[in-house]
């Protein structure tokens, strides 16, 4: 909302990410009309309405302030009946949000429903840094919540990669099908803080749900490091909130540098974890499971590129497969049997993320790349048998059904 100074009236415009492809909605107030009103009828009248803010509780604004003056600026004087004021009007956000959604639908008749996402979507307050994005339904919560590895990249005196270290698992939430996100602190989790109170180092989230509970495959470090060479693992853990995690214990997948689970039920039964074995000539492997406990280590997933952050999904009628494999991009893999994998020619954008397949629709959440970063979101379609990703730079519609994920 901006001021327009020479007609002392202020009007409403919009942009997809705040800097750019600004929409003009027309007047957003006038002063010189009867618009602020108190319960018991009263109207006020203010001939300068001036510098509006918000306030937003649960991702709608609930009440603008604004400076205030009776009388025209140059008729104020010291010790008179006139002065300026701070008021705060209370707002129904939450009609006004749902007619805009209404304005947007209609004005682009051709797409597909959702909310417009900000970018960028999301941003860790702690530490700029949030990266290696997991999304599950919460459906006591009905809320969508996000894990993330939380890489402290704001930390000071952090010698080589040690600030990549000491991580936790952020949490964020939405109630809006994905298009806000709030943070809600980290993940409850106890697992290695024992012998590491610390130094524990706490990467790359896997949530499901399944069997009556949240599962977590979480990627754990014992320390703090400069460098990539040291032990790793995959632990299980359960939940039945979402938010405090129970131990299971690690993985056994005979290798002891192992991370970057995501687990899928498979064609026939039972369970698939791909994950990177950095002890591996090809880092992309997979393990197979009858019961989410007990897991066998099978070998290399495929052996194109090697890589990390694999992601599995069924959509469209296929199997696909996407792994971040740095300088060669976020490739792309498709099957007809989870099993078989034929690389596409073309990769996608972003670092290791994840798809939501929801409804008939799917979306790419991933971050980018540097030091700070967020997490961003493109809607995929499938082109030609291709998996595609859609434009960052043009507006994204987001609508995240209340449903768990089928995860198979």
């Amino acid at each position: 909302m901006v001021n327009g100074w020479s007609d002392r009236k202020a009007y409403h415009v919009t942009s997809p990410d705040g800097i750019k492809n600004w929409t003009f909605r027309g007047l957003a107030y006038d002063p010189t009309k009867d618009f602020v009103r108190y319960a018991d009828g009263t109207v006020n009248h203010w001939d300068k309405m001036e510098r509006p803010g918000v306030v937003i509780e649960n991702e709608h604004v609930t009440h603008f302030t604004f400076a205030v003056l009776d009388v025209p600026k140059n008729e104020e004087r010291g010790n008179d009946t006139h002065g300026s004021k701070i008021i705060v009007v209370p707002f129904d956000g939450v009609a006004f949000d749902r007619d805009m959604q209404k304005l947007s639908n209609a004005a682009r008749p051709d797409e597909k429903p959702g909310k417009l996402a900000p970018r960028p979507l999301f941003r860790d307050p702690p530490f700029d840094a949030p990266t290696d994005p997991v999304l599950c339904f919460n459906a006591e919560a009905k809320k969508w919540c996000m894990y993330y590895t939380a890489r402290r990249a704001t930390a000071a005196n952090a010698p080589g990669v040690s600030w990549v270290h000491g991580s936790n698992i952020g949490m964020a939430e939405s109630s809006d099908g994905g298009a806000t996100w709030t943070y809600k602190g980290t993940a409850d989790i106890s697992y290695g803080k024992d012998q590491h109170p610390n130094d524990y180092t706490y990467w790359a989230p896997e949530v499901i749900w399944a069997n009556g509970a949240y599962h977590m495959f979480l990627s754990y470090v014992p320390g703090i490091f400069n460098d990539w060479n040291h032990p790793r693992e995959i632990v299980h853990l359960i939940s039945t909130d979402g938010v405090k995690w129970k131990t299971i214990g690690p993985v056994d997948l005979k290798s002891d540098r192992v991370i970057d689970a995501c687990v899928m039920q498979i064609p026939g039964g039972g369970w698939r974890m791909w994950y990177k074995d950095e002890r591996g000539k090809k880092t992309l492997s997979y393990a197979d499971s009858a019961d989410l406990m007990k897991w066998e280590a099978k070998g290399n997933a495929v052996t194109d590129y090697s890589g990390e952050g694999p992601k599995a999904f069924r959509w469209k009628g296929r199997y696909w497969l996407v792994a971040d494999c740095w300088a060669n991009g976020q490739r792309v893999w498709s099957s007809d049997d989870c099993l078989n994998w034929t690389m596409q020619d073309k990769a996608m954008l972003g670092s290791h993320g994840d798809v939501v397949v929801s409804g008939d629709r799917a979306w790419w959440f991933y971050f980018g790349s540097g030091r700070t970063t967020a997490i961003n979101v493109v809607e995929l379609t499938v082109v030609d048998g291709k998996l595609v990703p859609g434009d960052p730079n043009q507006p994204t519609y987001i609508d995240l059904k209340p449903e768990r994920e089928q995860e198979k």
